[in-house]
């Protein structure tokens, strides 16, 4: 009797079938090759015969998920095993049959079973050896001609009294018709279930078995190895590498198991293992060999040629694809490459787009690299256009560097930072460097176009210092350029002073370019940016008056861009507002803004956002929304990670102020110091704006001596009265808070500044005069209530809010009164820096924190609420204080710890 002709199918270099030479392997006996000796646990131990199952030697990763999934899917008539050549398939299904106790049929398909009389003839045999004991004829009753094969195969199975198992190994090389299989699985009898592995999805539709959930699939993502799988394959090849190379093996291969063990073998022969992944791929040649033979080969030459050319994209849907190679059908290749197993990916969360497995990517993409750089280079250009069409400018960059297309990248910068008034362009200072590279020196003696985008995109790269090489390269030649160009080199300027910290520098220069533009306007589409630069170095100096000045007599301007327009000049007047105290107009100008953006349809985290979020935040923390102002700030330092030094600065500080209004000093600390480390080289205006929110957050904390370093430092400004009276009040000298105070006009005063004048005098005069203090509180309450100030007044403590029932209460202020009073429940005095050296038992970390509660009116379970505690725990943390204080209340615990400088 003839071996059959599947006996000796081999699929694949990681795959040799069992020697047909009369002595069959038994499955499943406890060796495992390439570890000598160790056997399975005895539950595991093959009872079975079966013949004709592969050999596969290197299959020595034990797959555990998925061979329970194989052996708990006792109700699915059909278990389709669909994967990639060298994704494990057989070696899946030889571990699992070997555990197996029952008839086991299998066939190794090879080209001669496109013969569909030989297919059946084979596998009847197959059928026939496995349930011998049974008395099936199998192929004896049939013949190469028998069209009735599958029937006859049916009805003598639904003889058999023991259930087993039929495996179809590489099915995709039958010729078997698809009627004829439907057939054959429909008459299997319950007790049989048929295995299909094949590289290509069967060619007769899976929807009714899904349905009825009496199909098991393992597909690609299911043989895929884990990272432990894979640690696992390369020890079983002796390759020892360090767990960050293994990580990176891990994830170029993305799991694939013929990969893994590819490049584990070229590991292996190398002497140095620490190795570039990316090279190791692009040299392999065993790797190369098999994906040449064993896939892209056996492919229609119009897929093979679709295949390299779509690689090139790191992900894309067939209208790109259509786009990219000139093609009408891309969605029908696609859906065949998708059957076929290609290494097709989806991309989750996204409809009908893809990529290429990452190793198949990068060895089609070498082989149309051996045609010549051309050849790629046009596939990138073409995709830069599409990408730009569709708005992507970010892919579109990407591709048009890659195709050398560095003028068109180019101008797609500058596009995209006169379109939105901003460089929220992944690549920017890559296009930057590579087109100043190429045409730099040689613009300089010429037309210097293009040096203002890329010396901007420069500075938003991070590279600051090689804008300014450019820049003084540019000045250098100031004499010699004409009017247009003058204007932008300081415009130029003007950013490069803004980045830098230095405010003053910045406007000066956007002065000058404004200068030039009056004595001969220029036609130019960056004229308008030099309005963005001007505003922010004015607010940066706190000129509020000269902000809506500017805003007011420019909004009317028909040539500005909508971005600016209705963004950009809305959310700097509002700005300029809330550093004012107008809250109402600061907030309703941020609201209009972003409703603006919202209609012009900007992302989520354009730049153009960034201020009118951070001017609500600072109306949320005002009205005491703390949890508001956090998600606002939370987007605001999203949209300053892309190297927005001012813009951080001014974000941080706001982070301090709330963590300062939830009592957490250490945080808001360190937000002060991470608005120091945004800008280390500014100038002294920026560093005054974050030394003067540490001078008040050590007052708050009774840290005198760090509050009169930072005084001293502060350069004389509208402020600095009012810093000085808040230092005398810490220190107890009331009568030189009051002289302080009097040092400044009211009249010169805005809003903001006149209440900080107000309460800092009523906290002056009541401990001499407890009537004046609040008749001068009351006014202060007429400025804040209609703008609905909470946290300013709150934020000054207990000693205020205790002022507030001194207030003569009557209309609007009564409710304002009643308002402060409910904050004010919920505020939680600050801690103090003080020495506990005057207490035999210092209190603890945490029970100063209660004690800082105490001080507020919140009750127990409110207090246990805020701290995650339970009541119970804070009842024991207040027993402790009330002993090591020596007190026996609430009222007094709060008076001692103020006596002691603990509040």
């Amino acid at each position: 009797m003839t071996a059959p002709s599947g006996s000796a199918a081999i699929a694949g270099p990681d795959r040799v079938d069992a020697p047909s030479n009369g002595h069959d392997r038994t499955v499943g006996s406890g060796y495992v090759e390439g570890e000598p000796g160790r056997t399975t646990s005895p539950a595991r131990r093959s009872i079975t015969h079966v013949p004709h199952v592969p050999h596969i030697p290197n299959a020595t990763v034990r797959r555990e998920a998925l061979l329970a999934r194989l052996h708990h899917a006792g109700d699915c008539r059909l278990v389709l095993v669909a994967a990639a050549a060298g994704s494990g398939k057989s070696a899946l299904l030889t571990h699992w049959v070997g555990e197996l106790h029952q008839p086991v049929a299998w066939l190794s398909c090879t080209e001669a079973h496109g013969d569909e009389g030989a297919f059946w003839a084979d596998l009847g045999r197959s059928v026939g050896e496995a349930w011998a004991a049974e008395g099936i004829l199998g192929a004896e009753v049939l013949d190469a001609q028998d069209t009735a094969g599958p029937a006859v195969l049916c009805e003598q199975l639904r003889t058999v009294a023991t259930p087993g198992v039929i495996v179809l190994d590489d099915f995709h090389l039958t010729g078997v018709a698809p009627a004829s299989m439907v057939g054959f699985i429909a008459g299997l009898p319950p007790s049989v279930r048929l295995v299909l592995s094949t590289r290509v999805d069967p060619p007769f539709s899976l929807a009714r078995m899904r349905l009825h959930g009496t199909l098991l699939e393992v597909r690609q993502a299911d043989l895929a190895f884990t990272a432990a799988e894979t640690s696992e394959a390369l020890a079983t090849l002796r390759v020892e590498l360090a767990d960050g190379d293994v990580d990176r093996l891990h994830q170029v291969t993305e799991g694939w198991p013929a990969g893994v063990h590819l490049l584990g073998i070229s590991l292996r022969d190398r002497p140095d293992r620490s190795v570039d992944l990316a090279a190791l791929v692009a040299d392999d040649r065993n790797l190369a060999d098999f994906l040449l033979n064993e896939v892209v080969d056996r492919q229609r030459p119009e897929v093979r040629e679709f295949l390299m050319i779509t690689a090139e994209l790191a992900s894309f849907d067939p209208e790109l694809c259509d786009e990219v190679t000139g093609r009408t059908d891309s969605a029908d290749l696609l859906e065949e490459v998708r059957a076929a197993n290609l290494f097709l990916v989806e991309e989750p969360g996204a409809a009908a787009r893809f990529r290429y497995h990452h190793l198949f990517r990068e060895f089609l993409r070498l082989r149309l690299a051996a045609r010549g750089p051309q050849a790629a280079g046009e596939v990138h250009r073409r995709a830069g256009e599409v990408f730009a069409r569709r708005g992507d400018r970010a892919e579109a960059v990407r591709h048009l560097l890659d195709g050398g297309a560095v003028d068109a990248a180019r101008e797609l910068l500058a596009g995209q930072i006169t379109a939105a008034l901003t460089i929220d362009l992944d690549g920017g200072a890559t296009i930057a460097r590579r087109w100043l590279a190429e045409h730099g020196e040689a613009q300089l003696r010429g037309d210097t176009s293009g040096f203002l985008e890329c010396t901007m995109a420069l500075h938003v790269g991070g590279a600051a210092d090689e804008a300014a090489y450019w820049l003084r390269r540019w000045r250098e030649r100031e004499s010699d350029l004409d009017h247009t160009t003058r204007v932008l080199l300081h415009g130029a300027w003007s950013f490069h002073h803004v980045f830098a910290g230095d405010p003053a520098a910045a406007l000066a220069e956007a002065e000058q370019a404004t200068a030039l533009i009056e004595l001969e306007p220029v036609d130019s589409r960056w004229s308008d940016s030099l309005l963005i630069l001007h505003l922010q170095a004015l607010l940066w100096l706190g000129e509020n008056e000269a902000v809506r000045r500017v805003v007011d007599t420019s909004a009317s301007r028909p040539s500005l861009p909508p971005p600016l327009a209705l963004v950009r000049l809305p959310a700097f007047r509002a700005q300029a507002d809330l550093a004012a105290g107008e809250l109402r107009s600061a907030a309703d100008g941020a609201t209009r803004a972003l409703q603006a953006a919202d209609a012009l349809g900007l992302p989520d985290l354009h730049f153009g956002r960034a201020e009118p979020e951070l001017v609500l935040a600072g109306v949320a923390v005002e009205g005491d929304r703390l949890d508001e102002a956090a998600a606002r700030l939370e987007r605001v330092m999203r949209i300053s990670e892309v190297r927005r030094p001012p813009l951080e600065v001014l974000a941080h500080l706001a982070l301090a102020e709330v963590a300062e209004a939830r009592g957490d000093r250490d945080t808001a600390d360190q937000c002060i110091e991470r608005a120091r480390a945004a800008q280390p080289h500014a100038t002294s205006v920026v560093h005054a704006r974050i030394d003067e929110a540490a001078a008040r957050a050590a007052l708050r904390h009774g840290d005198v001596a760090a509050a009169r370093d930072l005084l001293e430092r502060l350069p004389v400004g509208p402020v600095t009265p009012l810093l000085a009276a808040r230092l005398a009040l810490a220190e107890g000298d009331h009568r030189a808070a009051l002289e302080q105070l009097g040092r400044r006009d009211l009249d010169g005063l805005d809003r903001r500044a006149r209440i900080e004048h107000g309460v800092l005098g009523a906290l002056a005069l009541a401990r001499t005069d407890r009537g004046r203090a609040g008749e001068q509180l009351g006014r202060v309450l007429e400025l804040t209530g209609p703008e609905g100030f909470h946290r300013t007044l709150v934020a000054e403590g207990p000693a205020l809010w205790d002022l507030l029932e001194a207030v003569p209460a009557h209309g609007p202020v009564a409710g304002h009164i009643e308002a402060l009073v409910a904050t004010a429940r919920r505020a939680v005095p600050a801690t103090q820096a003080v020495d506990q050296g005057s207490l035999v038992d210092p209190l603890s970390e945490r029970e100063l924190t209660v004690l800082r509660y105490l001080a507020s009116r919140l009750d127990s379970s409110e207090i246990a609420a805020a701290l995650y505690l339970s009541v119970n725990t804070v009842r024991t943390h207040v027993k402790a204080i009330y002993r090591k204080l020596a007190v026996n209340s609430r009222s007094d615990a709060v008076a001692r710890a103020r006596e002691l400088g603990l509040l």
